[in-house]
């Protein structure tokens, strides 16, 4: 079957909705505005943590990763690319600014972060802080 659809008026408004209702995170403080531009898998081990980000179109200057507080956050910005002269039906894909966050069990030296970006895929290795790794205390007898 073949839908065929003519320009409309309120096609922006609607397409404003629909994607305010399939992420209702916005109205809650959520920290994203497009949960399907980001895949993301995130891996915590004992001395380090490894997170895979796929960013389509997204460029590398477009890109902020910012480490305060054992939180990790990503910013990134897609530009449209359609001129605005363009007139466009039906827009599948998102642009604008969307960020994640992504709180880790223990704390990372800003030296200790590895960050590539390459073919649309940012991969960043966060290694555990020495003083944050668990000690073994000795015990003494008098």
């Amino acid at each position: 079957m073949v839908n065929v659809r003519s320009p409309w008026v309120f096609q922006d408004l609607v397409e404003e909705l629909d994607r305010m209702t399939r992420d209702m995170g916005w109205a809650f403080g959520g920290t994203s505005s497009y949960p399907e531009s980001v895949v993301s898998g995130l891996e915590i081990q004992d001395d380090e943590a490894r997170l895979n980000l796929d960013l389509p179109g997204v460029q590398e200057s477009d890109l902020e990763l910012v480490l305060e507080d054992n939180l990790l956050k990503v910013v990134a910005r897609r530009e449209d690319s359609h001129l605005e002269a363009e007139d466009v039906l039906l827009r599948e894909r998102s642009f604008g600014e969307f960020s994640r966050a992504y709180r880790l069990p223990w704390t990372v030296r800003e030296e200790d972060v590895e960050a590539r970006f390459e073919k649309g895929v940012l991969h960043l290795r966060l290694k555990r802080a020495p003083e944050s790794a668990p000690r073994k205390i000795q015990i003494t007898t008098k």
